[in-house]
């Protein structure tokens, strides 16, 4: 059956999917499972104790994973690292928090924190043990959901005194920047910045429906709308590469009628990346370079696996190419973030050993030799296997796509209008 694209709903407290609650919880704070091969290496991360995680940010170097987990209230925004595990990052109020942007050296993580009211949520910096509250821009909530290489520059989006959210662009000098919409729009939200923080790609929405049109936004350009109006109903751009030449996302093509990934460059254009013979699928990140593009698409009706794009092999499942490392029964659902040279990827995909959808981290170029186990890791087994929140008349709502393989949400300020 066809999903409806985004169609406008409640949003905090309804769970989107299915819950299946099967085998044992996983112990919080455990080393996860390590499968190697001499090429590559996979990771479960778990799930805090939680039926559900997802990775949503790696560092540079694959040492640092961050995400959030848990179904019902509070979620737990987290940092994992090969030493440590999976640590809880904390909030500022005790009510939950979730993780999205990373720095390049994994030193600094960028989210949101729900305040002590438990509706409204502030965008928050993590970093050197702190969480820092980086404040809205003149409404009630905000959310970061990148950041530049060095952590130095923070995106997101925040409510504005008209009750509809403005995608921010924010720095230690200059504080939060309102990068306003396009003409004729009363919305927009920031997805994802480039290396040094002078390149913003997200989205800006129009009144009058789900009409949203993707952004880049430079100084000197100001907002510019990617929109390719005679082949997609609507798009959203998600990712982009380092120099912000590259852009990728979603939305949904005029000739199939459903939602699509997407890539861009000023040559090109927006480019359909197609499906993996389901309907639907969604780009989230791409490499430095522009050449790699992660995300999920449908490899039969309702069913999503995580894949990697390139032009010279087109879109690839990550679950058939990565076959001997991925542990038996197991599936790669998503693939939210790669590292900038396209070498780890990180996601979220249903862990058969526990029962639960947890946070992987695949490292696809392994060093020669035998699969070093970081410290603390058990050693691998040797047997491979094949919205804005409410304005004055808005209601928070999910982004305009069918519900990714993302099956758990209570509370998400992730895609508002």
């Amino acid at each position: 059956m066809r999903k409806p694209p985004r169609k406008k709903m409640a949003w905090f407290f309804v769970i989107l999917g299915s819950v299946f609650l099967l085998g044992t919880v996983p112990v919080w704070g455990t080393a996860p499972a390590l499968r190697g091969s001499p090429d590559q290496r996979f990771f479960w991360l778990g799930s805090m104790s939680t039926p559900y995680a997802e990775a949503r940010g790696v560092s540079a170097d694959g040492q640092v994973v961050t995400g959030w987990a848990g179904v019902y209230n509070p979620h737990r925004a987290w940092r994992w690292t090969a030493q440590g595990g999976m640590e809880d990052l904390g909030d500022t109020h005790g009510q939950g928090a979730e993780a999205y942007g990373i720095s390049a050296d994994g030193q600094v993580i960028v989210g949101y924190s729900m305040l002590a009211n438990g509706i409204d949520y502030h965008a928050v910096i993590w970093s050197g043990g702190q969480i820092r509250d980086i404040g809205t821009l003149g409404g009630l909530t905000s959310w970061a959901r990148g950041a530049s290489t060095d952590g130095s520059v923070v995106v997101g989006a925040a409510q504005v005194p008209t009750g509809f959210n403005h995608a921010f662009r924010w720095t230690e000098q200059g504080g939060m920047e309102d990068l306003g919409v396009l003409p004729g729009a009363v919305r927009s939200v920031a997805w994802a910045t480039s290396a040094d923080g002078e390149v913003v790609v997200g989205w800006s929405g129009f009144p009058g429906g789900i009409f949203h049109h993707a952004i880049r936004w430079t100084r000197p350009t100001g907002m510019v709308d990617l929109h390719d109006d005679a082949n997609w109903v609507w798009t959203e751009a998600e990712g982009v590469s380092a120099d912000g030449t590259t852009v990728v996302g979603t939305g949904e093509t005029r000739s199939t009628g459903f939602q699509h990934a997407f890539r861009w460059t000023e040559q090109t254009g927006i480019v359909d990346l197609g499906t993996l013979g389901g309907n639907w699928s969604e780009a989230w990140a791409a490499s430095a370079d522009g050449s790699l593009v992660v995300g999920w698409a449908e490899v039969a009706p309702g069913n999503w696996h995580a894949f990697r794009w390139s032009a010279q092999s087109g879109m690839e499942d990550l679950n058939v190419v990565y076959a001997p490392v991925i542990p038996p029964g197991s599936v790669l659902r998503v693939a939210f973030a790669m590292s900038p040279d396209g070498r780890y990827i990180a996601g979220m995909g249903y862990n058969a050993a526990t029962g639960r959808d947890e946070a992987f981290l695949l490292d696809t170029e392994a060093p020669p030799g035998p699969s070093p186990t970081p410290t603390g890791m058990p050693t691998a087994t040797s047997t491979p296997t094949a919205t804005s929140p409410p304005g004055p008349t808005d209601t928070p709502t999910p982004s305009p796509s069918p519900t990714p393989p993302v099956v758990y949400r209570l509370y998400l300020p992730l895609v508002v209008k």
